[in-house]
């Protein structure tokens, strides 16, 4: 067996097959998850039968159902979508206690030194498969090679639901052949200026130096040319580190009354402090972003002297960023705020003291309304600004 042995699965149309398990009746017909109709969201999944008519991620819903009018659009559950992927998760580490997740649906598993315990890598992958679809009804595509990259690349070639394993004499040809859209981080303009210097393929890339690579390309250079020779290696991360937590939203039409943007920043960052809370995490710098119809967008951010996770605090910084930063009568199609610039929480029973602080009277306050929300629903309880902005807006 070959010293590295790493299996790439990916969910196949991971969105769209969680709603076909929450309602079988979607089976077999065109599904688009997105954005409502009538506003200005994107597809964020579709099922091959909707790809069949043109459809594809990133669209723009309404062009979208032109493309396929007889499609069932569903607006989705993102929670519904975070309990599958730890469900896959779980599946996925008794074959090897070295998993990562790289997004929500696709994964890399070092099968490395498990032949005594799970077998050839290929029975292995084909027994993880049927063991993902068993337990959650999703179906994935699984490639198999000695690093992360070359894993990744077979799957691409396996979709949709098969296993592919590439053994390590075979890597090099395979990958000779292939064009260079085929790496997984080329995309439309770095494809262009490759062709320009007459590099289609994988076997283009090299013949050329690596020194030429990096002085043309720069940084990506180097990736280049270590694909090129088949010699792009990393580690599995256990633990991925989040940089930032943040929401968004494009307003069904373009918005110019402050005090409506104002309560919509208000509800996003409710969001962000549930994911907060959720990961006992704390942050110091707060970003607002807002774009015009014109699609210029604009981000301004405020770093605080000690972390956070109090709603109202980043609320209120995130207005008062608007209020600085945004030129009136102008309208907004997008605002949004993120937090970054994490610490871990660290509860600690206030033993000492008489009375607690308004701290923690607070966080205790919008635990339990995350309680309140996970139990009836998101609307189940609301501010006074999210009360107003109800009928005329979706977050």
């Amino acid at each position: 067996m070959p010293a590295s042995v790493i299996a790439h699965f990916d969910l196949d149309c991971f969105f769209v097959s969680v709603e076909r398990c929450r309602n079988p009746d979607l089976v077999g017909v065109p599904v688009i998850v997105g954005g409502a109709a009538d506003a200005r969201g994107v597809v964020a999944s579709c099922s091959y039968e909707a790809r069949a008519k043109g459809v594809h991620s990133a669209m723009p819903v309404r062009e979208a159902l032109r493309k396929c009018p007889q499609a069932v659009l569903v607006q989705g559950s993102f929670r519904e979508y975070d309990q599958y992927h730890f469900r896959v998760k779980t599946v996925a580490e008794r074959f090897s206690p070295v998993v990562e997740m790289a997004s929500i649906d696709e994964g890399y598993i070092d099968l490395s030194g498990t032949v005594r315990l799970q077998g050839h890598p290929l029975p292995a992958a084909t027994r993880l498969r049927r063991e993902i679809f068993s337990e959650t009804g999703l179906d994935c595509t699984i490639g198999i090679a000695s690093s992360k990259l070359v894993a990744k690349i077979a799957t691409n070639f396996a979709k949709p639901g098969a296993v592919l394993y590439l053994l390590p004499e075979q890597e090099t040809a395979f990958l000779s052949g292939l064009d260079v859209s085929d790496i997984p981080g080329v995309g439309p303009v770095l494809k262009r200026s490759l062709h320009r210097h007459h590099i289609r393929t994988i076997s283009d890339l090299s013949a050329k130096s690596r020194d030429w690579l990096i002085t043309t390309f720069g940084r990506v250079g180097a990736f280049l040319d270590a694909v090129a020779r088949n010699d792009h290696r990393s580690a599995l991360k256990t633990e991925r580190v989040r940089k930032s937590i943040g929401k968004e939203t494009t307003f069904s039409e373009d918005v110019l009354e402050r005090d409506r943007i104002e309560a919509v920043i208000r509800q996003l960052v409710q969001k962000i402090g549930v994911r907060l809370r959720k990961k006992s995490l704390r942050a110091r710098t707060i970003t607002l972003k807002y774009r015009f119809s014109n699609f210029e967008t604009h981000t301004s951010a405020h770093s605080f002297c000690q972390y956070t996770a109090n709603p109202d605090r980043i609320s209120t910084v995130a207005i008062d960023l608007l209020r600085d930063s945004w030129p009136s009568r102008r309208p907004l199609r997008l605002v949004g705020v993120s937090v970054s610039n994490f610490e871990r929480a660290t509860a600690q029973m206030e033993l000492f003291c008489a009375t607690r602080t308004e701290e923690s009277r607070l966080h205790e306050r919008d635990l339990a309304c995350d309680r309140i929300r996970a139990k009836f629903g998101e609307r189940s309880i609301q501010t006074g600004e999210g009360l107003q902005i109800l009928p005329r807006h979706r977050g």
